[in-house]
């Protein structure tokens, strides 16, 4: 049973809407003023908030605001009810970023439908983001964590086997201590204060034998059971270089003694510059990085370009892979200049042809 919070300081609007809602199957908490609806609205967690404007103690448009601050109810559907009809009232309710705006007097039968079509459409992109989050959580290149308070709240498979841990030994792990080097988790934190989403080229990673992977990753800003937390994924394709415990000695080859000179200078240039020449040496190349250097296609390009074979559109493609749908398009417009395509089914059918992706 969905419930709903009604904040009205007008009692027979309140009783109206709760006897209704009652008798169609809804549970309905009910207030009197703003401060009162934001106490019910902490403790009772409802799945759609109907809030009048003009209200004594704590105005509509003051309830709105203090409840986006609280992490358990910032998605929650959000309907401004009110007699004003002013169009910068309107304008304003929408900037803030309210769901919906009805004004009074109203059908009881117009906010029911209203209501039922907010929380259905919450439903959908709640369910829809579960799906993707259990398909980038099962992807078997990819990383992914939720961190929160410091610690590692959830982790995938690929976790323990690029940082060499055990399942039993990543649950409620320290991040602060293992799995980053402090500056990267420091650079994490800063940056996710100021942005939903944020990329690092070069975060240091740490497994457990401590061995240092320097690597591009993401991370972006999520609720997790009701709570802030930080989303990481790590693809593993996008190892830029790593090291097993620089030493003196045992080295299989002069690559991996001027690699390691080169990692105790600290000088991830350098690094890459080094493993880019040595990698164009190497006579061992996949098919898929021959025709990157013939055509110029970017690791990225690649990884949109497979998520454009498994059906993806434009937005789903970015919010896989924690870029803009706009970036997705340029990518997109990319791969078609390279490759010679005119749409994207000739995209796919290059992509088969040449084994990119297997479907």
């Amino acid at each position: 049973m969905k419930t709903i919070l009604v904040i009205d300081d007008e009692r027979p609007i309140r009783e109206n809407i709760e006897e209704f809602f009652d008798s169609v199957g809804y549970q309905v908490i009910s207030a009197e003023n703003g401060s009162e609806g934001v106490q019910k609205a902490i403790v009772g967690l409802p799945d759609l908030i109907i809030c009048d404007i003009s209200m004594p103690i704590m105005d509509g448009y003051q309830v709105f605001e203090t409840i986006q601050k609280i992490p358990q109810l910032a998605t929650t559907p959000f309907i401004f009810l009110s007699a004003r009809t002013q169009i910068e009232d309107l304008s304003k309710g929408l900037q803030m970023g309210v769901d919906d705006y009805i004004t009074k007097p109203f059908r009881l039968n117009e906010l029911f439908t209203r209501v039922k079509k907010r929380i259905e459409k919450h439903e959908t992109i709640k369910n829809d983001y579960l799906l993707k989050f259990d398909a980038l959580a099962n992807n078997p290149f990819v990383g992914l964590l939720i961190i929160q308070d410091d610690r590692i709240r959830y982790f995938n498979k690929k976790i323990c086997e690029l940082f060499e841990y055990k399942e039993d030994n990543v649950l409620n792990l320290d991040v602060s201590q293992a799995i980053f080097s402090q500056k990267t988790y420091y650079e994490i934190q800063t940056k996710s204060e100021n942005s939903d989403e944020i990329v690092l080229e070069q975060a240091e990673l740490l497994t457990l034998s401590g061995e240092i992977i320097v690597q591009k990753i993401y991370a972006k800003n999520i609720q997790f059971d009701n709570r802030k937390a930080i989303l990481i994924t790590i693809n593993q394709n996008e190892t830029i270089f790593s090291n097993v415990q620089i030493q003196e000695t045992n080295y299989t080859s002069d690559f991996d003694k001027i690699l390691a000179r080169i990692m105790k200078l600290h000088d991830l240039d350098l690094a890459n510059d080094f493993m880019s020449f040595t990698n164009h040496l190497s006579q061992v190349i996949k098919k898929e990085d021959i025709l990157k250097k013939k055509l110029n296609i970017s690791d990225r390009e690649i990884d949109v370009l497979t998520l454009i074979c498994q059906g993806y559109t434009n937005i789903e493609i970015g919010e896989h892979l924690f870029i803009s749908p706009r970036t997705v398009d340029g990518h997109r417009n990319s791969l078609m200049l390279k490759i010679g395509a005119k749409n994207s089914a000739q995209l796919v059918a290059f992509a088969i042809k040449h084994k990119i992706v297997e479907l």
